[in-house]
């Protein structure tokens, strides 16, 4: 059999039958079949070949079968060439992990376009834009002027520190092929404090990016304490312009927000209110400047946000059922109950998601406070299901803290 022959079998008798049953079998290199929640329907040369029209999981939109197996086997090809986790399992095995992993990372509209979804993630996986290794973006930053602390010597401790920032490559089974870390470095003592980390793609000169993650630091460390506070500068003023704002609507009769309520210093924080850019992490705003200006000095200009992986989120859904069908039988649950319990694990599922789009969302909401270089070009279902952000280059903004970042900026160099 030829490779495209056996990339057939494998992904229309194998893939697609499971997916339509939410688990999909791999033979990974323990020699032990696992079992993985890759949910979806197919429509095959306009024949819904698997699945039920009306469950909530996406349809994979195959018109011509011939073209999607040429990009299969080029996808393949690509990913193949770098070790990964499967580089030492038979080829049968590695091909049917790279056709099932790529799909839980698709949007909708990929799903509608699968030809064009396979490309860009070849274009993903040739081109980090950066060097793999790592580099100084900013050195020498000074803190001590930037807030008052009744702690100065502890922050004064900190002048001098690096941002330094490592580009590395991600296995199959993560959202993208390159993840752009960075962390402060304190000179003083070495120690380190790891900002979120950003998984991203680029295609056609564009920046796609698909997760921001946050990254576990002592928090019961001096060093952690101290960067933190500095780090809750960056809030400084954003509640006051929010309340502001949140009196302007009030007072129009646009809406009336629930779950309001004083913070420490006596500013209104609502939760329901629609442009809150308070609740978002310093650390992630931070992370996001050293990632969008380094892609500015690499001629990229335009980013596009993913805030919702529908494989991601149907597995979560099967979850959810399973648990329900668990409690349900535990507890000998009535038929109302039962129904009862199922709605509160919707609701939960919704609200989560919600929470984590959302989280998303003002994090590049509150970069367009900070600065007046950057923008949102256009919100998720406004034009499609990104977020688009376009912003050129980073020179001053309303805050301290990030003037002094973008003062201490070097050269890039690799180390």
């Amino acid at each position: 059999m030829s490779n495209q022959d056996i990339i057939r079998d494998i992904f229309f008798n194998e893939i697609v039958n499971e997916a339509n049953r939410n688990e999909v079998s791999i033979l990974e290199i323990d020699g032990f079949e696992h079992i993985y929640n890759i949910g979806f329907n197919a429509c095959i040369e306009g024949k819904l070949n698997s699945g039920n029209i009306s469950d909530s999981k996406p349809i994979l939109m195959i018109n011509n079968k011939e073209q999607l197996l040429n990009m299969l086997e080029k996808y393949i090809t690509e990913v193949d060439k770098t070790t990964n986790y499967f580089s030492n399992c038979e080829y049968k095995q590695r091909m049917k992990a790279y056709m099932s992993f790529v799909w839980n990372n698709a949007i909708y509209e990929d799903f509608a376009n699968p030809c064009g979804y396979l490309k860009k993630q070849i274009d993903f996986l040739k081109n980090p834009k950066f060097e793999l290794g790592e580099f100084v973006y900013a050195n020498d930053i000074v803190f001590s002027s930037i807030i008052n602390s009744k702690n100065k010597n502890a922050i004064e401790a900190l002048n001098g520190s690096d941002i330094v920032v490592s580009v590395k490559k991600q296995g199959i089974k993560m959202e993208t092929p390159f993840v752009f870390e960075t962390k402060i470095v304190c000179r003083e003592n070495n120690n380190e404090y790891l900002l979120p980390s950003i998984s991203y793609g680029i295609s056609n000169n564009e920046c796609y990016i698909y997760t921001i993650q946050d990254k576990n630091n002592d928090k019961d460390t001096i060093f952690s304490k101290n960067i933190n506070r500095i780090f809750y500068s960056l809030n400084s003023n954003v509640s006051k312009v929010e309340e502001e704002r949140y009196n302007e609507l009030t007072a129009q009769g646009i809406s009336e927000f629930s779950n309001y309520h004083l913070n420490q210093n006596d500013e209104i924080v609502c939760d329901d209110f629609p442009e809150n850019i308070s609740k978002v992490s310093p650390s992630s705003i931070i992370a996001l400047t050293v990632f969008l200006d380094s892609l500015l000095k690499q001629g990229i200009d335009k980013v596009k946000v993913v805030s919702c992986l529908p494989i991601r989120y149907y597995g979560k859904e099967i979850f959810y059922l399973k648990k329900h069908a668990y409690m349900t039988n535990k507890n000998n649950l009535t038929k109302e109950e039962s129904d009862k319990l199922l709605l509160d694990y919707k609701k939960e599922h919704l609200r989560i998601q919600k929470n984590l789009s959302e989280k998303l969302i003002r994090n590049f909401r509150r970069l367009e406070y900070h600065f007046d270089n950057c923008f949102v070009a256009s919100y998720p279902l406004e034009l499609d299901e990104y977020l688009h952000f376009r912003f050129r280059e980073f020179t001053n903004s309303n805050n301290l803290l990030l003037n002094s970042i973008m003062d201490s900026r070097v050269e890039h160099k690799i180390k």
